[in-house]
């Protein structure tokens, strides 16, 4: 009884990889022509992906925010007067924590400031339209999403007041588009520092929209930020002017009828109908004590507004010719060549070692 004979395992040694490797390359060597024609027919791709691309307009703002610090010493002696008559001056509103640090460019990315900028009438081309529509044009989205449910929305008429549930859709779906392609900010810092100059960054492929929609959307933020940070001492300033109108009626119509009774009663003797005068007197005092009192809490709630009104001023806007931005040539033509060589080899050794597999016997 004889015993199978085990099949003998095949080593690779590194003298079989080496020459192996040197087979490999006198084989491309021989294909230098195909080689060849592969690296032209990708510098040649890459010369037209860098020409025929469509370039991208960047639009660029910088600015300064700032508030200072509340509770000064000159307007906390006088805030008592506003207290008196139930109101809060806000010095301690903490208007600087509400909008420290990158707080400002996470209200720039919120719904509410990129629909009223979408929404924002501008004129391009000499002719009025929502920006929205201008972004839907540009970003070619009613062929893009011709096969969304809510294609409907893709068109925003100037007379119309009332956004449709589908244009609500396409809104959410533009604003998640535009955080995540056009805008950006360069000088963000990962660890929210509270630097105050800040800058941001819309990029598209028109020049008009990239500009109109930076500026727009900077002139809603501040306008946004200054009024919340002011909302008390505004509200505050409001309400102690029209108690001062109030007082300010009462006190004339105090004196006037002072004045009339004494016009009246010129040459009086009794003293019972001085009881009159004597009431509108008392009235009038009163009313002029209260008087001098708001005169003095409506000047300190004015410096107040003033004191808590922030800083927000615009360095840099974005000014046409905007910066452009497009693929570099000599990069599109060096990889396009690297690319096609790479390419050939591995598609020559691959239809080699197919070969090979399928007759094993032949070289």
């Amino acid at each position: 009884m004889t015993e199978k004979s085990k099949p003998v395992e095949q080593e690779i040694t590194l003298r079989d990889l080496i020459g192996r490797l040197q087979l490999s390359i006198r084989f491309l060597l021989k294909k230098w022509k195909v080689i060849l024609l592969c690296v032209i027919i990708g510098l040649a791709l890459g010369v037209a992906y860098a020409l025929l691309n469509v370039p991208e307009y960047v639009a660029t703002t910088t600015f300064v925010t700032d508030t200072e610090e509340n509770g000064g010493a000159g307007i906390s002696a006088y805030a008592g007067l506003a207290a008196r008559f139930g109101l809060d001056m806000g010095l301690n509103n903490g208007g600087n924590g509400l909008f420290s640090g990158d707080n400002i460019y996470d209200l720039m990315e919120t719904r509410r400031m990129l629909q009223n900028t979408l929404l924002s009438v501008v004129t391009i081309d000499g002719k009025k339209d929502y920006l929205i529509n201008k972004y839907i044009e540009v970003e070619n989205l009613k062929k893009k999403w011709e096969n969304r449910p809510f294609r409907t929305g893709l068109s925003f008429d100037m007379n119309s007041t009332v956004l449709t549930l589908s244009q609500n859709k396409v809104i959410a779906e533009i604003c998640k588009l535009i955080i995540k392609k056009n805008l950006d900010f360069p000088l963000k810092s990962k660890a929210g520092s509270s630097s105050s100059l800040m800058a941001v960054t819309f990029t598209s492929k028109n020049e008009q929209l990239s500009a109109l929609f930076l500026t727009n959307l900077v002139n809603n933020v501040a306008k946004y930020y200054v009024n919340t940070v002011t909302q008390k001492a505004r509200a505050s300033l409001g309400v102690l002017s029209k108690q001062l109108d109030s007082v300010r009626t009462q006190l004339y119509g105090a004196m006037s009828s002072v004045a009339s009774f004494q016009d009246k009663n010129f040459n009086l003797i009794r003293q019972q109908p001085r009881v009159q005068q004597q009431k509108s007197s008392l009235r009038m005092d009163v009313n002029s004590a209260i008087y001098q009192q708001l005169v003095t809490a409506v000047e300190t709630a004015k410096m107040n507004l003033q004191k808590e009104t922030p800083l927000f001023e615009i360095v840099d806007s974005p000014v046409l010719p905007l910066e452009k931005r497009r693929p570099s040539l000599i990069i599109c033509i060096v990889l396009g060549a690297f690319l096609g060589g790479v390419c050939s080899c591995l598609m020559l050794l691959a239809n080699r070692f197919y070969k090979r597999l399928m007759t094993p016997e032949s070289d």
